[in-house]
């Protein structure tokens, strides 16, 4: 064969190898292995909610609780970091000086009570056949705290919202609390998109509840809400 002949061949040979290689196995970046070694048979509508649970945000749901179940239960506190002390003053000078530039002051995060939350869920609700559920300024007070803590901390979690609730009294027979981030601040849609997507969350939202409260609180770029029910 001649030597171009042969030179030719070898280098498509080289391609086709180079490309199985580089596109064979497709790294997972969402959870680190590949799919190889993951089912192959996955559903499509699956992989759409895997996308949106960790593009878009998080959502926790604590469960129905009764006053039984919480006289049993040791609450939950939640110790925040104090803020720094600032520096003492240092003793006037007597001699003339340029007045010293004013200390910025670093303003609390933005926090939303209220917001579009609480119609969406009397609309998934009527959705159900169940009656709306009635705003509780005493609630939102309580989701506003929890969703400051969780800003503070840059993450979401339980405190002990679902003993507050309790401090209401609302004469409600159960309480229950949704906690959730959004990647890109306030979107309400987005969050109770999630929030009816999982089972849990969904349960406190059509849970047999009479009362509700939320509130929104933007740290970082990042949304984060607590929603009160009684």
């Amino acid at each position: 064969m001649p030597a171009s002949k042969l030179a030719l061949v070898l280098k498509s040979l080289t391609f086709v190898l180079v490309t199985t290689s580089t596109f064979g196995s497709v790294f997972d970046t969402s959870t680190g292995t590949s799919p190889s070694a993951r089912s192959s048979h996955k559903p499509v509508a699956a992989i759409v909610d895997d996308v949106l649970q960790w593009s878009a945000g998080t959502v926790r749901a604590n469960p129905l609780r009764t006053q039984d179940e919480l006289d049993s239960t040791p609450p939950v506190i939640v110790d925040l970091p104090p803020p720094p002390a600032l520096p003492e003053a240092a003793p006037q000078a007597w001699a003339a000086a340029a007045p010293a530039a004013a200390r910025p002051v670093t303003a609390a995060p933005p926090l939303v009570i209220g917001s579009a939350q609480q119609s969406l869920i009397n609309q998934d609700r009527a959705s159900a056949g169940l009656p709306p559920l009635s705003w509780s300024g005493c609630l939102a007070g309580i989701a506003g705290g929890q969703a400051q803590a969780m800003a503070a901390a840059g993450t979401i979690f339980h405190g002990n919202g679902v003993q507050r609730d309790w401090s209401c009294g609302l004469n409600s027979a159960q309480t229950g609390e949704n906690v959730g981030v959004w990647g890109a601040g306030i979107n309400d849609a987005g969050i109770n998109q999630l929030f009816m997507g999982s089972a849990g969350h969904r349960a406190n939202i059509l849970g047999p509840y009479h009362y509700v409260g939320t509130a929104w609180v933007v740290s970082g770029g990042k949304g984060y809400i607590a929603v009160e029910f009684a």
